[in-house]
């Protein structure tokens, strides 16, 4: 509705509400300009688009790295599954999110391996402009997991020696300055010390060999490859009407409110914070008796397959459990194993993967402050570089007993393991086609815009009567939570262009007022109400309340109720269902 509203008569921010930032908005502006038609259908194409595009992506790094099929097959096995949650949200921004985060990783990664630090340069300025003007805190991550890589494999040997210790500190005081208006809750504070023990550790891990390859002309070449993208993408939002001072308040002052209007809290395993800085500690202890102890490099390659048989295992729960969340609390810690350069390795090679690490350790900051789909959706790159990292360890164990006079019993379990992981991509692919039944058990749901869309048959059957009746008694159509899938169905209008899901915690109590006015004015206007998810978020401390809450529930009553969506009018009116 809100990308409907801003194609056709622009004003965003000022009359369209989102909390995002507007290069979503301009990105299907031009894609309806040249005639798609932005409706469900288009939008889930799209998103199948960013999803696939994603998995592709991951598979061709997994390719070119191990230059094996098992490992392309499994990491397209797997990375289908793990954005399994892109199903639930089409045309939301984090598709468009995950697609320009994979790939910055992995096109950057391919540059890097080549020499290639200009092009690798202005992609990821430019990639960090557009996730700026999307979500600013995803673009702020990948700014500074760029300038993390160039502080640590810059030319200058005063940078080089003071960039481990710069970003030591700035380990402790980006999560506790992302994270400020929540360190009071417990989860927040694990996160917080989590992701600075993490960080710590990668920096350790990647300090123990890099090299002088990148100088001050590679930022300028990012921040020209940002400002064209900015330049044009804030040009066509201009000149839709909005002002800056609009966009400063959307892009930057609105998502700065957020953590204390609406967050979702992460579970942490018991013992977390105990098994980060254990893991921090070891990485010290690995950097200190590198040199003198070789049994270093063979424990932290055992340590890579563990951790990558650990996450093979949880896959096998799919789609019993949801992969992403254990993925998330467990992987941070282990990241600088796959961060260390093992002997013998390419410098190059170890340069691209330390980029692939810190890219996916910005991204692991985006499930706060709320931990939902965004698990998925930041810690995605951890299938291909659990993928590469186990399978270069593999092979350098493979080398150093055929050095070593080893038996053969070595070669067998390397045919062993790679057949292994192909019975795994099987099993996945296997999996994810028996989730995907659902589509053949449904049927088509046949309403504007969303004919090709198949839900179970009492869910096609819900939502058509509710469409028939907004079509049959309002001539305007509200909900609560937001549910404007109703009005772009029935073609019945909302009150105001200020449409956004749970707009009791998003809108203020202007844009509140301006909705109830619109809602009085015109008698034959009708709420739905899902009664189940206002429970949900009640149970969890979200609960609507506020304004335009209390005005629905004072003004409308309730003239009949489908399952668990309440059908309501205004008091006094009377309508046949």
């Amino acid at each position: 509705m809100s990308l409907r509203n801003f194609a056709e008569q622009g004003g965003l921010y000022r009359e369209v509400y989102t909390q995002y930032g507007p290069f979503p908005f301009v990105f299907y502006y031009v894609l309806h300009t040249i005639g798609l038609p932005l409706s469900h259908t288009a939008g889930r194409i799209i998103t199948l688009g960013a999803w696939g595009g994603a998995a592709v992506l991951c598979a061709l790094l997994a390719g070119q790295i191990t230059r094996h099929l098992a490992a392309r097959l499994v990491v397209l096995a797997a990375v289908f599954p793990y954005l399994w949650v892109m199903a639930s949200e089409p045309t939301h921004p984090g598709g468009l999110i995950v697609l320009l985060t994979t790939a910055v990783a992995v096109l950057g990664h391919h540059w890097l391996l080549r020499d290639r630090l200009r092009a690798w340069a202005l992609l990821t300025g430019a990639v960090t402009a557009a996730l700026l003007l999307t979500k600013i805190n995803v673009g702020v991550f990948v700014a500074f997991a760029a300038c993390a890589w160039l502080l640590l494999h810059h030319r200058h040997a005063g940078v080089h020696r003071w960039a481990p210790s710069i970003l030591l500190v700035a380990s402790a005081v980006l999560p506790l300055g992302l994270m400020r208006p929540l360190l009071g809750a417990e989860w927040a504070q694990t996160f917080a010390l989590v992701w600075a023990c993490a960080m710590m550790a990668v920096v350790r891990a990647i300090s123990v060999n890099t090299e002088g390859r990148a100088d001050w002309s590679h930022l300028g070449w990012g921040l020209a490859g940002a400002a064209a993208v900015g330049a044009a993408v804030l040009g066509v939002t201009l000149a839709r009407g909005s002002s800056l001072g609009d966009i400063w308040q959307g892009v930057v002052l609105g998502p700065l409110r957020q953590p204390t209007t609406f967050s979702i809290r992460y579970l942490w395993l018991p013992g977390t914070r105990a098994f980060a800085l254990a893991s921090l500690g070891l990485c010290v202890v690995a950097c200190s008796r590198r040199r003198r102890s070789p049994s270093v490099d063979t424990a932290i390659a055992l340590a890579r397959l563990v951790a990558a048989a650990a996450l093979a295992l949880n896959f096998t729960c799919f789609p019993a459990i949801s992969v992403d969340y254990l993925v998330f609390g467990l992987a941070m810690p282990c990241l600088w194993l796959f961060a260390w350069p093992l002997p013998g390795e390419r410098a190059l090679a170890g340069h691209a993967r330390a980029w692939l690490v810190l890219v996916l350790l910005g991204q692991c900051l985006h499930v706060f402050p709320v931990a939902g789909s965004q698990i998925a959706w930041g810690t995605v790159l951890v299938i291909p570089l659990a993928t590469i990292g186990a399978w270069d360890a593999a092979a350098w164990l493979l080398r150093r007993r055929r050095e070593s006079g080893a038996p053969a019993r070595w070669r067998r379990a390397a045919t062993a393991g790679a057949a292994a992981v192909i019975l795994l991509a099987g099993l996945l692919g296997k999996k994810f086609a028996e989730v995907g039944q659902r589509f053949r058990d449904g049927e088509y749901l046949g309403l504007p815009g969303a004919e090709l869309l198949r839900l179970p048959v009492e869910s096609t059957a819900l939502f058509r009567l509710l469409v028939f009746n907004a079509v049959a008694h309002a001539d305007l159509l509200f909900s609560e939570p937001g549910m404007f899938s109703l009005n772009i169905w029935s073609g019945v209008p909302t009150p105001t262009r200020a449409n956004v899901t749970h707009w009791f915690s998003l809108l203020g109590a202007g844009r509140q007022q301006e909705i109830i006015r619109q809602l009085e004015a015109h008698p034959r206007a009708c709420v739905v109400i899902h009664r189940e998810h206002v429970t949900y978020l009640a149970k969890r401390g979200l609960g609507p309340a506020g304004l335009l809450h209390d005005y629905l529930a004072e003004k409308f009553e309730t003239a009949f109720t489908f399952d668990d969506f309440e059908f309501r009018v205004h008091r006094g009116r009377t309508i046949v269902p």
